[in-house]
């Protein structure tokens, strides 16, 4: 499979100030430069693709979209070289969809699967959100292949572990023709996705579709830390409840030199990109 990256300055290193994986560049540079874009490994969406939109890059298209309800059913009238080759059509399970299709694919053969994505995190989700999700990729499987599937619940909890750990969030909202179609949408990049988080970041991110930007807004010296702010901006200066939902959504509480100063007035958190849920390597 080819790189997703489409253009870099990033490094992947060892965080000095997080802990972990981070970011640095590879040369100073000063406010406005473009980091880094890339298109994601893998998408999925909080709710149902508008109609009109592609399921893969999300622009709007000029023609509509099947949105079905029944997403089991679905995923069982596909054949199994469409199920591996294409991203199913928008739903709000569209994750299992595609944690489906990587695990189909590592069964088939095991020497495709994508090694920088199975490297991002190794940690395990719910147990009881997997049992469902077990039982409906069981009988997909059998639909489509026609016996009992080698994969393992573990199997399924590593690969959804990494997608919602990893993702970065965008949204579609108010398309420009008076369509009230509200999106949110998660993406896990293959580098982008190995930065880290601060409440005052050096850098920020744009969205072309699905393709991310990074872009610097400040001057950045070697080897310094590239971050931004993964909630884009939102709750500005609602230190709690910025914390609250970096802790929710990925895991971590933060301690940028923002949160830091607001422990020191009796508010704040310790972490980084630190896992909250059980980590275990993938096999």
């Amino acid at each position: 499979m080819s790189s997703s990256v489409m253009k870099t300055l990033l490094k992947v290193v060892p965080s000095k100030t997080l802990g972990y994986r981070g970011c640095t560049v590879a040369e100073s540079v000063v406010k406005g430069v473009v980091l880094h874009n890339e298109l994601p490994l893998v998408t999925h969406t909080t709710g149902v693709v508008p109609a009109g939109h592609c399921p893969h890059c999300f622009y709007k298209q000029t023609s509509c979209l099947c949105q079905p309800t029944d997403y089991i059913q679905t995923l069982k009238k596909h054949s199994l070289p469409t199920l591996l080759q294409n991203n199913l059509l928008g739903h709000h399970t569209r994750l299992e969809g595609l944690t489906l299709k990587i695990l189909l694919q590592l069964t088939l053969d095991p020497s495709s699967y994508i090694p920088s994505y199975q490297s991002l995190c190794y940690t395990k989700i719910p147990e009881e959100y997997v049992k469902d999700v077990v039982e409906g990729m069981n009988k997909v499987y059998v639909s489509v292949c026609g016996k009992h599937p080698k994969f393992v619940e573990e199997n399924i909890m590593m690969v959804m572990g990494r997608c919602r750990l990893n993702q970065i969030g965008f949204d579609f909202a108010h398309d420009g023709d008076g369509d009230d179609n509200d999106m949110d949408v998660g993406a896990v990049y293959d580098k982008l996705s190995y930065v880290n988080h601060s409440c005052a970041p050096n850098a920020e991110v744009e969205f072309k579709g699905a393709e991310v930007v990074l872009k610097s807004l400040k001057e950045i010296e070697v080897d310094e830390e590239v971050t931004f702010d993964y909630l884009g901006g939102r709750f500005g200066t609602e230190g709690r409840k910025r914390r609250q939902l970096l802790e929710e959504m990925w895991g971590f509480k933060c301690k940028c030199e923002v949160c830091k100063r607001a422990k020191g007035r009796g508010k704040g958190g310790f972490g980084g990109r630190r896992k909250m849920l059980q980590l275990k390597k993938f096999k």
